[in-house]
């Protein structure tokens, strides 16, 4: 992976970390240290408020509060993520942990696809280490490309073009058929289930095996490793807005369903033993709904064990139109409604149209609406910061999120009243009761 030159903003960045810097003491001793920084920054914002406004509009600002709260709350929890845990860096690897089969399903030309490749071609491995790249024809536009590794790589990349024609998920469509063949040139014990638009590195890959093994020392059940997501690269606004929306809607969310003791599920990386897939009753069952993440990471939630590593998923994104922003978080709104219509129903009490309906209703000032944007737009910086490298931030991209908000609320009103979905490659999907698909069209 190439690291690029430290940008001017470092020294801002070094003197965040020193000020998230946590004392040298274990990670569940400073938690409650997290959450009254956290807990500060949010007073700070708030309480002066108080002495601005009269009662009544203060009563109604305090409610406002809740997505301030909410976000500092999830965002320490995302803090702690970000910290190594001691007992799972001791793990070893060894080369026998590293006989691993990536299954990449893959559509379209990805940006960076080269690279991306490239990332998996550069990885210290055994011979045992596999890349499946999975694509459902010649035609596709990805197909050069992927012949191209698998000439340069005989060893390491395998072509497997095909899909099961009775499942209507394009990606567990791809990986199933693409399984079959992995079973008779391979059949390694450990699956590594990555998108094509995702980098690897030798650090993000052993730490998947350190957090597997860790998870499974004192006794062997199914066990589903997924991890945080960071966007990285991509060029427009659109780009930036990507970057702080995936950071700041997906981790912190998932973050707190497991504080409660929730199952939350991140996709474009899974890493699993290849005898979990049959307790789970296989990959196939979900081949005909399109919320498969959730529904992979709910089967081992209850069968086994669901864990998330440290380490981020290094999302790669490319030149992005905001159509094409809104048309990817428009697909999610709706699978989340059909997947989790309460939480879904909520989700406007800590987004912007929460204190919008508000400042409509003329309760409260629309300047509020301003101190609402600068919290969301710190956060998610925060959020964005904790988890990539110092010379992959972009500090400009907290500029972008006041219109990503903005889109993100578009989007969910729209989820409210439709269920159909735009997918990669221009098909039309109509969308049922937990994510089913009803419909498929070109």
């Amino acid at each position: 992976m190439s690291v690029s030159k430290v940008p001017p903003n470092g020294r801002i960045l070094k003197w965040a970390s020193q000020f998230v810097a946590a004392p040298e003491v274990g990670v569940n001793n400073i938690f409650f240290l997290d959450l009254l920084k956290w807990a500060a920054f949010a007073i700070f914002f708030y309480v002066p408020t108080y002495y601005l406004m009269d009662l009544n509009t203060f009563i109604y600002f305090a409610a406002l509060a809740m997505p301030g709260f909410f976000f500092a709350f999830a965002t320490s929890l995302v803090w702690k993520r970000a910290r190594r845990i001691p007992a799972v860096e001791a793990m070893p690897v060894t080369a026998k942990d590293l006989h691993i089969s990536v299954l990449k399903p893959m559509c379209d030309l990805d940006p960076r696809l080269r690279e991306n490749l490239e990332s998996f071609a550069n990885l210290s491995a055994p011979d045992e280490f596999q890349v499946f790249m999975c694509l459902a024809r010649e035609s596709d536009s990805g197909y050069p490309v992927a012949a191209e590794f698998a000439k340069r790589y005989p060893k390491r990349f395998k072509l497997v073009v095909g899909s099961e024609p009775d499942l209507g998920n394009p990606k567990i469509s791809q990986v199933v058929h693409a399984m079959e063949k992995e079973t008779k040139l391979s059949c390694n014990p450990f699956l590594w289930i990555s998108e094509s638009n995702v980098e690897a590195s030798q650090e993000f890959m052993e730490h998947l095996v350190k957090t597997w093994k860790h998870a499974n020392v004192e006794n062997r059940t199914p066990t589903l490793v997924h991890a945080p997501l960071v966007g990285v690269y991509g060029n427009g606004i659109a780009a930036r807005m990507e970057r702080m929306c995936l950071s700041s809607e997906f981790n912190p969310l998932a973050e707190v369903a497991y504080y409660f003791d929730k199952f939350g599920v991140i996709g474009k990386t899974y890493f699993l033993h290849r005898d979990d897939v049959e307790q789970i009753g296989g990959l196939r069952r979900f081949g005909n709904f399109l919320g498969e993440d959730h529904l992979i990471g709910e089967a081992f939630y209850r069968s086994g064990r669901l864990v998330c590593c440290n380490l981020a998923t290094r999302n790669v994104l490319g030149d992005m139109s905001i159509w094409s922003f809104f048309s990817r978080h428009a697909r999610w709104a709706v699978m989340r409604r059909a997947l989790q219509t309460g939480p879904f129903v909520l989700e406007p009490l800590i987004n912007v149209l929460w204190p919008a309906v508000f400042v409509l209703a003329r309760l409260i000032p629309s300047w509020c609406l301003i101190i609402y944007f600068i919290i969301r737009s710190t956060l998610d910086f925060v959020n964005y910061v904790l988890l990539v490298p110092e010379e992959d931030v972009h500090f400009l991209d907290i500029l972008a999120v006041p219109l990503k908000e903005i889109l993100i609320a578009a989007a969910w009103i729209r989820a409210c009243f439709v269920r159909i979905v735009h997918w990669r490659g221009g098909q039309i999907i109509t969308v049922g009761p937990e994510s089913t698909i009803v419909h498929k069209a070109d």
